[in-house]
């Protein structure tokens, strides 16, 4: 996750919170079909850049940028909030790639696809759960 430099630390900070929580959901199960055989536990951000790009434009906001990358024509997705580039999987390359022909797209184009719906009402639901439980967790031990 490349946040350093292009927004205050505080903000930084809570979004690599969030984005850890997203981490511990990613699966080969939620990952992109077409590359989910390259999929792997120490990798788990692969194939998961235009789910986590919905994630973050519901709790942040902001737009959500597709690019191109015409060595391995894939497609990578990544956000601009308040101004600011956040590439939040690029993590999942294990060298620099260079994207092309960046664009802003909107969530209801990126949702028509079934399968990325389908992933990213998983993952949302999941993460709900887990955010949701920690909190019962806390008031538990509060009370206790």
């Amino acid at each position: 996750m490349q946040l350093k430099n292009v927004i205050k630390r505080e903000e930084i900070l809570k979004i690599e919170h969030y984005l850890k929580k997203i981490y511990d959901i990613c699966s080969k199960e939620t990952c992109f079909p077409k590359v989910a055989n390259q999929w792997n536990e120490n990798n788990k951000f692969w194939g998961h850049c235009a789910i986590i790009s919905l994630l973050l434009q519901d709790k942040y906001g902001g737009e959500i940028y597709k690019a191109e990358n015409m060595i391995e024509n894939i497609t990578h997705y990544y956000n601009i909030i308040n101004g600011k580039k956040i590439d939040a999987t690029s993590s999942q390359y294990k060298q620099p790639i260079i994207f092309i022909n960046d664009q802003k797209v909107n969530r209801e184009k990126i949702l028509e696809n079934e399968n990325t719906k389908t992933r990213y009402e998983k993952v949302k639901t999941q993460l709900y759960i887990s955010i949701k439980t920690k909190r019962q967790n806390i008031v538990l031990s509060f009370v206790l």
